[in-house]
């Protein structure tokens, strides 16, 4: 099957997934404001980003969803308080 990449606005996209986990009682946030677009299939944007969320929900107390908007992309950054990764 064919990818299917539309520009969405990646901002509605995670207010989308973090409204969800806010919804279970989880502390999601999405600073930025919209739009930014960009030219992504939506469904495995918000599957991808549904499973960073849960990881940093599960390991992390706070959750921020960051975008920044690129020319013709768009970077998404999950960070969570938790403890990170051991060095070791």
């Amino acid at each position: 099957a064919s990818v299917v990449r539309q520009p969405s606005d990646v901002v509605d996209i995670a207010r989308e997934v973090a409204a969800a986990f806010r919804a279970k009682g989880a502390e999601v946030t999405v600073p930025q404001s919209g739009p930014i677009l960009a030219p992504v299939d939506a469904a495995a944007v918000r599957r991808a980003l549904a499973n960073l969320v849960e990881n940093a929900v599960r390991y992390g107390g706070q959750v921020t969803i960051g975008i920044e908007a690129g020319e013709r992309s768009a970077t998404i950054v999950v960070e969570d308080d938790g403890p990170g990764i051991p060095e070791d």
